[in-house]
């Protein structure tokens, strides 16, 4: 029975081989050969065969055909020719930047002691990965540019890690304590907010409600009402939280400015005015104030006053003194 199938599974290497012969393009014959030989062992005539494919996808410019065969290629070569492996995952890069299968791969054949390009594959990696993988990896890249003196580095990896993975304590912690040491509220509201979906119930209120005192302090409404809307959302029966986003709703936080020195007034200030920078001059005392004379203003000439109306009794009586 063995015997037979390797009779027939022979025989259809054969006929795929002559299929090929006449049309180099048919890919599902190729893809047939490949996976017969690849049950084989024949790893020879398979490395010949991914090799023709592998050109023939870049002559046609198949960004996703290159990748792929790139990829297998690689991994059939990986455990003798490791070099030569590497060599082909970065020429399926060269295609497809962001393939993940590929990176992985990348990062499989880069030593450790290559601390640069294990860096950038690290990083690239980080940049489309998610869950526990993000998290491990972004703890890589943090202690590589640790090493490398590259302190703001290691905070990006750790806040890229934390993106895929907010649910990591591990990040989180590292990343508040960077923050509140040098007093960046911004980072540590942006912190608290990103990582509040992720915990438990108790702890995501806690969360919200610290992200929205932080972003009230930055003057930051918009980032306020949303998180306290969030909050509303994840505890909808609570009082305070309720408040507390009906508030943000009807009064604008404003960024915070410092209280005046004086309260305005309709009454004219008493205050004695400040000497000018450079001035050798005292200002003048109350006594000194009250002896120095103004001029007074001229008086006004006088007017002739306007006569007196007389009666006509009055009138008579001077007509007969005339007399």
């Amino acid at each position: 029975m063995y015997a037979r199938d390797l009779g027939r599974a022979a025989a259809a290497v054969e006929q795929l081989r002559e299929l090929l012969d006449e049309d180099p393009t048919c890919d599902e014959a190729a893809t047939t050969l490949v996976d017969l030989l690849e049950a084989s062992g024949n790893r020879d005539e398979l490395t010949e065969l991914l090799e023709k494919r592998l050109d023939a996808a870049k002559d046609r410019g198949d960004a996703a055909g290159v990748a792929a065969l790139a990829l297998r290629l690689g991994g059939l070569i990986e455990k003798d020719e490791p070099r030569r492996a590497r060599q082909m995952f970065a020429l399926g890069l060269d295609w497809e930047s962001a393939n993940i299968d590929l990176l992985r791969a990348s990062l499989r054949v880069v030593p450790a002691e290559d601390a640069a390009d294990r860096s950038e594959l690290l990083d690239r990696l980080l940049a489309v990965s998610g869950g526990a993988e993000a998290e491990s990896l972004a703890l890589e890249l943090a202690s590589l540019r640790m090493e490398q003196w590259d302190s703001d580095g290691a905070e990006r990896a750790l806040e890229a890690g934390l993106r895929g993975q907010p649910a990591s304590p591990l990040l989180r912690e590292r990343l508040m304590s960077a923050y509140a040491d040098r007093g960046d509220s911004a980072k540590l509201a942006a912190l608290h907010e990103l990582t509040a979906p992720a915990m438990p119930e108790a702890e995501r209120r806690a969360a919200h409600l610290e992200a929205a005192r932080l972003y009230t302090e930055l003057g930051e409404r918009t980032a306020v009402v949303r998180v306290l809307r969030a909050a509303h959302l994840g505890h909808p029966t609570d009082g305070e939280v309720l408040q507390s986003y009906l508030d943000a709703l009807v009064r604008p936080t404003t960024s915070p400015r410092p209280a005046p020195s004086w309260t305005p007034s309709r009454r004219r200030s008493r205050t004695r005015p400040t000497r000018r920078a450079g001035s050798s001059r005292e200002p003048a005392s109350p006594s000194a104030t009250t002896a120095i004379k103004t001029p007074s203003t001229p008086r006004k000439a006088r007017t002739p006053s306007i006569a007196r109306t007389r009666t006509p009794s009055q009138r008579s009586s001077r007509s007969r003194r005339r007399r």
